[in-house]
């Protein structure tokens, strides 16, 4: 059976002592939880307290939720250089390296570079490479910094592409940027898709991530997808929509699929910021709309267009084979045989800390 993907997971510190500024961080956190509850099912078991949700998630937590409560078997996971409203990050390399450490097998490691100053860029991105030894890089397009939004974004001649070539040169092939959600108060322009256009051309062996594509300036995405087939849509937080609001799901996938490919798309559920089971089990029982594909022109959902976004197409950027071996057995697929409640470990730790 071919290996099921998951293109983002996090293990967030939303912990009160790990906020970095005195007014947005805790509305960053309340924020990210307000969108824990709307990409979840209407179902208490899936959806977290406020108390449990707002701690230093354990990256075990995450990798029980995502491997041993669901039927996922690799995942990458995500770094994020939020220092600007928290003071690792958010989400922690070295969270994701002890991941990395304990199921090479499992989990590709995404490092996070931040494009402020291009000295500090390019010594972040050899430790990570070197010591970390990590599968790709994220990039955020701007920070928040004494009450004015900092653009930081891909196609700087400067800082970006330079720290983009010696990536590459460090044998880095796979990039992700966020785009779509503004983060605090930062300005919306950064999050656009403009500054993807240049490393896209620039570099054409080298796949670029549009991460959360489909949340929010659909078309632009979809009109990159078409002009340029090493970019790709990566769906963290819009395959929330599948739940509650599935129109919007499948208006969205329909869309990029219409202008580019089903080759070019990427299920990820973002894990901690929703459980990854209902997500996928929607997205195996679920088909495109008729009128989506009748009137509109958007390509059926079928089996081989779920293969792709569920797995193949992140294995294939990788570089990894589609199955595991016979008899692959590990602490995750002992773990599924229990039938485990969602959120079992997160909610163990979580009443010791009450």
């Amino acid at each position: 059976m071919a290996l099921i993907a998951d293109a983002v997971i996090h293990a967030y510190n939303f912990d009160p002592s790990n906020y970095a500024h005195e007014r947005y961080s805790r509305r960053f956190a309340l924020g990210t939880y307000s969108h824990h509850k709307l990409w979840s099912p209407d179902d208490p078991q899936y959806i977290l307290k406020e108390s449990e949700f707002l701690l230093d998630f354990d990256e075990e937590d995450v990798a029980a939720a995502v491997f041993g409560e669901s039927p996922i078997d690799v995942a990458a996971y995500h770094a994020t250089p939020i220092f600007d409203f928290f003071k690792d990050g958010l989400v922690s390399m070295e969270k994701g390296a002890r991941l990395k450490e304990r199921y090479p097998r499992r989990i590709l490691f995404y490092g996070a570079v931040p494009l402020v100053e291009r000295k500090q860029a390019m010594a972040i991105l050899e430790e990570q490479v070197s010591t970390y030894r990590v599968d790709g890089i994220k990039f955020y397009p701007a920070l928040y910094v004494d009450g004015r939004t900092i653009a930081t974004p891909i196609d700087s001649e400067d800082i970006a592409l330079p720290v983009i070539e010696r990536a590459a040169e460090l044998g880095i092939t796979n990039f992700a940027v966020h785009k779509s959600i503004p983060l605090g108060p930062t300005t919306t322009d950064p999050y656009r898709m403009d500054d993807v256009v240049v490393p896209a051309a620039k570099f054409p062996d080298l796949k670029f991530q549009i991460v959360h594509a489909g949340i929010a300036f659909t078309e632009e995405t979809a009109m990159l997808l078409h002009r340029f087939r090493n970019v790709y849509a990566n769906l963290e937080g819009t395959s929330g929509y599948i739940l509650r609001k599935p129109r919007v799901f499948y208006e969205a996938i329909g869309m990029m699929a219409e202008w580019g490919s089903y080759e070019q798309i990427i299920w990820a559920s973002g894990c901690n910021l929703s459980h990854p089971k209902p997500l996928l089990q929607h997205v195996l029982e679920g088909s495109m709309p008729d009128d989506l594909v009748e009137g509109r022109g958007c390509p059926p959902l079928d089996d081989r267009a779920k293969a792709l976004m569920l797995g193949g197409n992140l294995l294939r950027l990788h570089g990894l084979p589609d199955t595991f071996e016979p008899g692959f057995e590990d602490v995750f697929t002992r773990m599924r045989k229990t039938n485990p409640q969602p959120w079992s470990r997160i909610r163990q730790r979580a009443g010791a800390l009450a």
